[in-house]
């Protein structure tokens, strides 16, 4: 896939997702509530916890499969070195692992302040869409490293 590709996969797609949910939202027809916001914490911790492993597993493999990925070249330069279809993917896995504990993060302290007490309802939708679009960013990306990771564990399938 082209880096073009992967970031209408990666932002443009979360974003018209979470774009979809502001509508209906504002239309009364989706409502994220502290329950929901409860269950979001719980599948991220999960999410960043495959992410974890995944690291573990690219760093302990010495696999066929991972031998080729080192060896074989991008085409991407990362501060004037081209890097290597491994590391490519060793970085979009630690991207995915940062993200999700950032994701984490602004939940929790989102979970403890009494927005409505601070701002205006079209806001709190706007903030809920951006708090959307960032998770769908995270479930997007784990959907291509997950695919990405059966790739280089089962080359000949």
């Amino acid at each position: 896939m082209t880096v073009r590709w992967n970031a209408i996969f990666d932002i443009v797609l979360p974003f018209l997702v979470a774009g979809l949910c502001y509508v209906l939202m504002t239309q009364d027809l989706l409502v994220i509530n502290r329950s929901f916001l409860s269950d979001i914490l719980s599948v991220l911790g999960i999410i960043a916890g495959f992410s974890v492993t995944a690291i573990a597993l690219l760093a302990t493999s010495d696999s066929e499969g991972i031998k080729e990925l080192k060896q074989k070249q991008t085409g991407l330069s990362v501060d004037g070195i081209e890097i290597s279809a491994f590391r490519r993917f060793y970085i979009l896995v630690s991207y995915s692992v940062l993200i999700s504990f950032i994701a984490i993060l602004i939940n929790v302290i989102g979970y403890l302040i009494p927005w409505s007490q601070l701002i205006s309802q079209t806001a709190i939708m706007i903030i809920k869409s951006l708090n959307l679009w960032m998770i769908f960013h995270i479930f997007f990306i784990n959907i291509r490293n997950i695919s990405s990771l059966y790739f280089v564990y089962f080359t000949n399938t």
